[in-house]
């Protein structure tokens, strides 16, 4: 990123929500994800950016707000804003 002169603290990420598909049987506690999808996003985005919107894709209103709760309550490494960039989580 340096050699194309990203300002990093400038820069959002838009990554998609990892959730089981809806056809699995087996559903995955909510907790679970978000501190999946947490432990993976310290491993692999850069503490400078100041935020992180997922998209949320085909999830509910409800889903949605749930994992974004779920997300923030977890201590991160990165200070990040968490979020998604569709308005239904809002």
């Amino acid at each position: 990123m340096r050699k194309n002169n990203v300002y990093l603290e400038g820069t959002l990420i838009k990554p998609s929500m990892n959730i089981q598909g809806a056809k699995c049987k087996n559903k995955t506690n909510p907790e679970v994800i978000a501190e999946l999808t947490i432990r993976e996003m310290e491993r692999s985005v850069p503490a400078a950016l100041p935020g992180i919107v997922s998209l949320s894709d085909a999830l509910s209103e409800e889903a949605a707000s749930v994992y974004l709760k779920l997300m923030n309550k977890i201590i991160r490494k990165a200070n990040w804003n968490i979020g998604f960039s569709y308005g239904r989580a809002l």
